[in-house]
């Protein structure tokens, strides 16, 4: 999620320089929708599961549109179509959608990780991320409400301070107290997530 973001923020600042404002936009919504997984991942899991689906789709359709170069309004409307598609799909099929979203998160959030923070060549860490993604997509499946509420509430407090760090605060300090703080506050985070949400969803499934 957190290198999904992170490239369609990219890209958009590359194709259209006017679209600034359109990256800032997605990087504060980014960081509020940390937040709500982090705090709120189980109880709006269709949500959660619907966004992931959409944000997908939308990626590939924008890299369908570029490859075959689509030209307006195909370039906007195959891509937001795609992601539409996918968001219905991940919303109505539960099972399907948690799968989908565990698995993606997952992937996305560990690979960004070992690519940042461990000296790993892309390959090897993009084979760690799936790995983590199926087991915990399989998990998830299985045990609902304790994998989705462990993993929302991570990938929440570290997508949220990642965009916090990386996009709103200025000041940098020494690489490795910067990389310190950051996990720190992001893992912090996601600790006072899962309590909050294992208290305020007790006995619900």
């Amino acid at each position: 999620m957190i290198n999904l973001l992170n490239q369609l923020a990219e890209f958009l600042q590359m194709t259209t320089p006017e679209a600034q404002g359109i990256q800032a936009a997605i990087i504060i919504g980014a960081a509020v929708l940390g937040l709500v997984y982090c705090f709120f991942g189980y109880k709006s899991i269709r949500l959660i599961t619907a966004i992931v689906g959409f944000l997908i789709g939308l990626v590939a359709g924008i890299i369908v549109a570029v490859n075959l170069e689509l030209t307006s309004p195909l370039d906007i409307v195959v891509p937001l179509a795609i992601g539409v598609v996918l968001a219905l799909l991940n919303f109505f099929l539960y099972k399907l959608g948690i799968f989908v979203a565990v698995f993606f998160v997952t992937m996305s959030v560990t690979t960004s990780l070992l690519l940042a923070y461990v000296n790993l060549e892309e390959n090897v860490s993009l084979i760690i991320g799936l790995a983590a993604g199926l087991v915990f997509a399989i998990l998830a499946v299985i045990f609902v409400k304790p994998v989705v509420i462990i993993m929302t509430a991570l990938m929440g407090g570290l997508l949220f301070a990642d965009q916090i760090f990386e996009y709103l605060v200025q000041v940098r300090w020494d690489p490795q107290l910067e990389t310190l703080i950051r996990l720190g506050t992001g893992a912090g985070l996601g600790l006072i997530g899962m309590i909050f949400q294992f208290v305020t969803t007790r006995g619900k499934e």
